[in-house]
């Protein structure tokens, strides 16, 4: 097995800084990966991707870190033990490339003379979320017709939003809709953005 590990993969992290969150490169490790032709549905509500499947010597690793081959940004779905060797592990992925979206929040203080909430100056914090498609639907109303187009942002579980917030993805403003927060490993928000047609 060891033979077969020629592959130069990179281990990320999520890590949290003052500007919000993002992955970083903690190591180099040998895999062998495999791409499959099935569909990883890595979203309870959006739509599959590419599947890739990386076999690895046995290390610290859970679905809340992520893997990288040739720039490939691979999203883990399942860690299982490989079934040829107790040492090694198949690490099966998604193949989706991360957008980095960012959200404007504001805190609230109490004051402490007056006994009232005085609220901070927008903070923005960016993030890293794997965007899938879910939607578009079209409304022919009288005098124009209207565009909505519906995504799916799966997030770290570190990352939480709420229904309502606006979120900033390439340039466009999207709203928190649907949020399903159950998984132990990510969060997943069905965002909404309406257009004229």
């Amino acid at each position: 097995m060891v033979g077969k590990l020629r592959d130069l993969a990179q281990f990320l992290n999520l890590i949290q800084n003052e500007m919000g969150y993002q992955w970083v490169v903690s190591s180099n490790i040998y895999a062998q990966i495999v791409q499959k032709t099935a569909k990883n549905i890595f979203s309870t509500v959006g739509l599959g991707v590419s599947t890739v499947e990386f076999t690895i010597r046995k290390r610290d690793i859970s679905l809340a870190n992520a893997l990288m081959f040739n720039g490939q940004h691979c999203f883990i779905t399942n860690i299982a033990e490989h079934a040829d060797s107790r040492n090694f592990y198949k690490v099966t992925t998604a193949a989706i490339t991360p957008k980095i979206c960012s959200v404007q929040r504001r805190t609230a203080e109490l004051d402490p003379i007056y006994n009232r909430p005085i609220l901070s100056e927008n903070t923005k914090i960016t993030f890293p979320a794997c965007v899938t498609e879910k939607y578009i639907k079209t409304a022919v109303e009288i005098p124009q017709t209207n565009t909505e187009q519906c995504l799916v942002l799966v997030t770290p579980k570190a990352i939480t939003l709420k229904v309502g917030e606006q979120i900033m993805l390439e340039g466009k403003v999207w709203r928190v809709v649907v949020p399903h927060e159950l998984d132990n490993w990510k969060n997943e928000y069905e965002i909404i953005r309406n257009d004229d047609a």
